[in-house]
């Protein structure tokens, strides 16, 4: 009896991994990527992230905040796809992304007004 059951376990630990691999969590079932540019407003490129389609980048992936230092009063707010952060959509890590991507930084400075990038 102890054998059965242990057998049982088993088979259903080696069926939970096959599971693993479907196409639902592996990314798109086709294999499209898209490019996500993250820029500064003088088109500088801070870096670029892969994502799979449809996927969103997550939050290991996502370049929360720039790397340049901040003088005050900007902060980093948002990455943005208008270059002014007026018009347009905001990139969050869990946004998901449907094609290649160009999104440039927002500041917000201390009087609370959105502010383009530097």
């Amino acid at each position: 009896m102890r054998k059965l059951i242990t057998l049982a376990l088993l088979g259903l630990f080696v069926l939970s991994f096959g599971a693993c691999g479907s196409d639902s969590d592996s990314g798109s079932s086709d294999g499209d990527f898209y490019t996500v540019t993250f820029k500064r407003q003088d088109e500088t490129v801070w870096t670029t992230v892969t994502v799979p389609a449809g996927k969103s980048i997550g939050n290991e992936n996502f370049p929360s905040e720039p790397p340049d230092k901040v003088v005050p009063p900007r902060r980093f707010a948002m990455w943005h796809t208008d270059i002014n952060g007026v018009n347009g959509d905001s990139l969050w890590p869990i946004t998901p992304v449907t094609g290649n991507l160009t999104v440039y930084v927002i500041w917000w400075d201390e009087e609370n007004k959105i502010s383009p990038g530097c």
